[in-house]
């Protein structure tokens, strides 16, 4: 070990070695959980029928709105800051950039907090829902009921996000009946101008159409066989091709 120490140490080695050093310190130090599928709930708050029904919420969020919910339950923050410890789990499990959303339950004694924060696909898409699902469900995690609070996530993305499909699929229906009358207009006016042009004003049977070649041009006679009534078109002669 003398015969070691008393060679010099290489600058380059030793900022490599100090590297190392607080690599494995940080990684040692500031343990994340790992995720437990979409609901890793290391504070033992949910039985199977909770666990069940959670997932089953998260599976229709991802059906009806694209979101892929993730709920971490706990009871160690090794940085004693939540907000940080939210934004490193979000980085550690991968899901900071999609259309994602992270819920943290934090126990610290007897009571519990809660951290919510978006992906950034779904934050740009969807401004203000994280903390508007914070908020909903701040009450219930003040009075320890964190189950129901897990439970209540849900709805208040069915609340914030409802009114956005609604005005989608609002305007889609407006366009349907928009282009729906202009059809209906088009085809009355064709109906008109075929009734004027082609229905006999006295029996109301269809015109039969003959035309005679005369010397000034052709004349179109609308007729009816029925009641006898006639009119008669005259279309000027078109002059010779050049």
């Amino acid at each position: 070990m003398r015969k070691l120490l008393a060679h010099p140490v290489h600058p380059l080695n030793t900022g490599v070695l100090f590297l190392l050093v607080v690599l494995i310190y940080s990684t040692v130090a500031f343990p994340l959980p790992r995720p437990i599928g979409q609901l890793s709930d290391y504070g033992n708050v949910l039985d199977r029928h909770g666990r069940d029904k959670i997932n089953s919420l998260i599976q229709t969020a991802k059906a009806r709105y694209g979101i892929d919910v993730y709920i971490l339950a706990s009871w160690e923050d090794p940085f004693n800051d939540l907000d940080r410890y939210a934004v490193e789990v979000l980085n550690y499990w991968g899901i900071a950039s999609g259309r994602t959303l992270l819920a943290v339950f934090m126990r610290t004694g007897r009571d519990w907090e809660v951290r919510v924060l978006c992906g950034t696909a779904l934050a740009a898409s969807h401004r203000g829902l994280a903390g508007y699902v914070r908020e909903s469900i701040s009450d219930l995690v003040a009075h320890r009921r964190i189950r129901e609070a897990m439970e209540a996530i849900f709805p208040a993305i069915d609340r914030n996000l409802a009114g956005v499909v609604q005005g989608a699929t609002s305007s889609q229906g407006n366009a349907g009946r928009i282009v729906l009358v202009i059809f209906v207009v088009f085809l009355l006016a064709g109906a008109a101008l075929f009734a004027h042009s082609r229905i006999c004003p006295r029996c109301g049977h269809v015109l039969r159409v003959r035309r005679t070649r005369g010397l000034y041009g052709e004349d179109v006679v609308y007729y009816c066989p029925h009641c006898h009534y006639t009119r008669t078109k005259r279309e000027r002669a078109r002059g010779p091709r050049r």
